[in-house]
């Protein structure tokens, strides 16, 4: 059987929205696209903690470690929606720029109106959306229309994988 191939799509964000965005953005992101979610492993344990007890607890948070996991998850992906609802996420800025600079993928920014017209958030960004759905169509929009998702590009690259998990023996 052939695997229709779909964008993946990595969901930057800041610890305060991890709840909100395992409950209310995953589930919306995933009628379109594979998801990447960095919290995904770390919800179970911080279920129930403040942001305030979650950084007091500083045992999970080894920077090598959570560094590599994300540009690990990152790096599989075809793009990424960066969520900044309020103040911006350090790390998801951070996030934002790998993608641009070191691997040329696309990146949508949701913000708050007040930064609709950020120069660098225009910049870098493929779209800067006023919430999650309108996020989630500009990138939609932006597969379509590339080269690489194209219908008769799809093709091109389910023989491409599929060759490839077959010289491994799967």
């Amino acid at each position: 059987m052939v695997k229709i191939v779909r964008p993946r799509i990595y969901i930057a964000h800041s610890l305060y929205l991890r709840e909100e965005v395992a409950e209310n953005v995953i589930p919306k992101m995933k009628l379109y696209f594979d998801v990447e979610n960095p919290f995904e492993h770390r919800l179970a344990l911080f279920k129930g903690q403040t942001e305030e007890e979650i950084r007091a607890n500083r045992e999970w948070v080894r920077p090598s470690w959570v560094v590599k996991h994300d540009l690990r998850q990152i790096e599989k992906c075809d793009g990424m929606i960066v969520l900044n609802k309020g103040s911006a996420s350090y790390g998801s800025v951070i996030e934002a720029s790998y993608c641009f600079f070191e691997l040329g993928i696309p990146v949508v920014f949701v913000v708050a109106e007040k930064y609709q017209h950020h120069p660098w958030l225009n910049f870098f960004g493929i779209h800067v959306a006023k919430d999650i759905e309108e996020g989630i169509m500009a990138m939609r929009t932006f597969f379509d229309m590339s080269e690489d998702f194209r219908e008769e590009n799809l093709y091109a690259k389910i023989d491409k994988e599929t060759k490839k998990d077959e010289s491994k023996g799967t």
